[in-house]
């Protein structure tokens, strides 16, 4: 599971997605991150294991933040179609050779025999090559300064693709993935010029 997780109960149905039981909706505006200027990285930890835990969670800046730079892409795409062409900076063409290269994993490993009723146990085939190569995925996306924010970043780019275990993909790994590029912005690696490609 994503670190911000949570069960069905603690969940509210409403149609506000930033509604939360017990909660007001998050207060976020679209903008950029704010960048990082610290050299300090760490590997991620969960730290979410009760509803103390996620009472803290829900009013930290760093949500704030990312919710303003998630508002901020879907703004960067009002209005466009998919056909519009749009600016790719050398970091957004990595990104897209990484998922191009995790894409082609997908038909390099056939689908295994199988009577799960979900899933197929090919996946963990690909997932295991997956996160093999994503340290020297990452590497190749990241600028020489910016080497020791790997640890940081390698965990939430493999908790992108889904559960080993479970034979699972859900929204959980979506938001991770927007997470990572939430991150990555902070560091300075996309800019405001790449929005609309990042979405």
């Amino acid at each position: 599971k994503a670190p911000w997780a949570t069960g069905p109960s603690a969940v509210s149905h409403s149609s506000n997605p930033g509604t939360h039981v017990g909660q007001p909706p998050i207060k976020a505006s679209p903008q950029l991150p704010i960048p990082n200027t610290s050299n300090h990285f760490s590997v991620p930890l969960k730290k979410i294991h009760n509803q103390s835990d996620l009472k803290i969670f829900l009013s930290c800046e760093g949500l704030k933040e990312f919710v303003s730079f998630v508002l901020h892409l879907n703004e960067s795409v009002k209005g466009k179609t998919l056909q519009e062409p749009c600016e790719q900076s050398i970091y957004v063409l990595k990104i897209l050779e990484i998922l191009d290269q995790l894409s082609q994993f997908v038909d390099e490993i056939p689908p295994a025999t199988h009577k799960l009723r979900y899933g197929n146990p090919a996946y963990r085939d690909w997932y295991d090559r997956m996160t093999a190569v994503a340290p020297k995925m990452i590497d190749s996306l990241l600028p020489e300064s910016l080497q020791t924010a790997k640890k940081e970043l390698i965990p939430y780019f493999v908790d992108s693709f889904g559960n080993r275990t479970r034979i699972d993909y859900g929204t959980g790994h979506e938001t991770t993935f927007a997470v990572f590029l939430f991150l990555s912005m902070k560091l300075g690696i996309f800019e405001s010029s790449d929005s609309q490609a990042l979405v």
